[in-house]
């Protein structure tokens, strides 16, 4: 019913055959008692910012016809739940600051259930707020792991704001340009490893950032290097080369490294493992030997190139040379060892007839002497070993010119003196070359050496002959 409906009622009787008109001789009153709530404002839809001052000016009224009906208390409803309770011509809002749950639309309504027909849609303005990164429906995790070359990952920036923030997305600290979605895309590559981060942004409450998430792309190796580049190390036995050799891949995670060593009529087989050849064994092969390495981590493995590992000895190419080419009786003489070394020669030593007598390269002499002759050896050391070079020196008798008359008494054997003294009736101060009197020397001292040969058996004769005479006085004196 109606409050329409009020008024006065009467009656009208109409009989078609007659065709007469007859009216009730009464009225009748209908008083319909009502009582309704209207929610006033200015505007229907009411926009403010987070904290705001909430309006004053939004009041619930109570329309009715009957005594006391005005009085009641109206309760407020946000969103179909109660919100607020006031009397008639009363905010409904609270004197205080806005909230975002103060955001919705609201109603007045009576004790009898009796509701507003009007309705206002309270909007509040605020964010950015809770700005967080999501993988699908939950939360991205702190760290999330690809493997290069599958399916990628895609994250998307939530916030909470009204209106809706804007969206920057960051990796490394850097803005992505010009990504400016609320999701990204990461494509399963190494390069789209890094941290991660989103912030959103109004006009309200400022930018606010999500925290980061960590993406890592795990790889295989591309390349293995072995270092340093070259193609033939060498080695001593039972060792190692002077310079590690080392296997190096760009890998993520760590790879892991094995070394395979090239046999005959077999697969390649394992020599050792990690990243330095020859780290836990030595080299123990005669001839030289091929290896490669191999890079593996839980992605994927690589081959390196072959490489040949040699057994070195020691330097190569040791020599002495002289200065000057052959030594002379006082005068000065020099003697230089010289080696190839592979990485450097570490010392040299100088030996006579086995007995070290200078470290260095120079042997020098400043005045040679007939003592100095014999074997020289000089030895070389390098990383991988020792060599040895010997000289035999023989000193020269000294190159002056000979005077024949004053050397004369040093010539004894006669076809010596025969010589000479055909040479003195030519000319007795003729120079001989100092070749011919080193071998008229030689003779000499030949004949020297024979005499006293000579000499010694003839002592030894005498001895024995004087031993046999006392033993055969010895043997009658027994007879007797």
């Amino acid at each position: 019913m109606d409050r329409k409906n009020s008024g006065q009622y009467s009656c009208t009787v109409w009989n078609p055959v007659f065709g007469t008109r007859v009216d009730s001789s009464n009225t009748v009153t209908l008083d319909i008692k009502y009582r309704t709530v209207r929610l006033s404002s200015i505007k229907k839809n009411i926009t403010l910012e987070v904290n705001r001052n909430l309006p004053s000016n939004v009041v619930c009224t109570i329309d009715c016809n009957y005594g006391g009906c005005g009085s009641s208390i109206i309760r407020v409803l946000r969103n179909s739940e109660v919100y607020n309770t006031i009397h008639p011509n009363q905010s409904i809002f609270p004197s205080r600051q806005a909230l975002v749950s103060d955001d919705g639309i609201y109603k007045c309504i009576l004790s009898d259930n009796t509701e507003s027909a009007e309705d206002i849609h309270l909007h509040i303005l605020y964010g950015p707020r809770n700005v967080r990164i999501m993988k699908g429906l939950t939360n991205a995790d702190a760290e999330i792991v690809l493997r290069e070359g599958y399916t990628g990952t895609s994250l998307t920036c939530v916030s909470d704001c009204n209106p809706a923030c804007s969206i920057s997305w960051y990796k490394d600290g850097g803005v992505l340009s010009p990504q400016r979605w609320k999701t990204i895309y990461i494509i399963s590559n190494r390069r789209s490893s890094g941290n991660y981060g989103c912030a959103a942004t109004s006009g309200i409450e400022g930018t606010v950032s999500s925290k980061q998430v960590k993406v890592t792309v795990h790889y295989s190796p591309k390349t293995v290097k072995i270092m340093p580049g070259s193609n033939v190390y060498y080695s001593r036995r039972g060792g190692r080369p002077l310079e590690n050799i080392t296997c190096q891949a760009d890998c993520l995670p760590e790879c892991n490294y094995t070394w395979k060593i090239e046999m005959p009529y077999w697969l390649d087989t394992v020599f050792d493992t990690g990243d330095t050849l020859f780290a836990n064994k030595g080299f123990w092969y005669n001839s030289d030997k091929r290896f490669k390495c191999v890079a593996k981590n839980d992605v994927s493995e690589r081959e390196s190139r072959w490489i040949t590992v040699d057994m070195k000895k020691g330097p190569d190419n040791t020599r002495i040379t002289t200065k000057p080419p052959r030594g002379s009786e006082h005068e000065p003489f020099e003697m230089e060892c010289s080696a190839t070394c592979k990485d450097g020669c570490l010392s040299y030593h100088w030996f006579h007839d086995r007995k070290l007598i200078h470290n260095g390269e120079r042997l020098h002499f400043s005045t040679l002497l007939k003592t100095d002759n014999g074997v020289y050896t000089c030895t070389v050391r390098d990383y991988f070993g020792t060599t040895s070079k010997s000289y035999d020196l023989n000193v020269q008798c000294d190159s002056t010119m000979y005077d024949m008359s004053t050397d004369q008494d040093d010539v004894t054997d006669q076809n010596v003196t025969s010589s000479l003294s055909s040479a003195k009736t030519t000319n007795r101060r003729s120079i001989i070359r100092n070749e011919e009197i080193l071998t008229l020397r030689a003779e000499r001292e030949k004949y020297n050496q024979e005499t006293k040969k000579l000499k010694e058996e003839a002592e030894y004769y005498r001895i024995k002959s004087m031993y046999l005479k006392m033993r055969m006085i010895q043997s009658n004196k027994d007879s007797d």
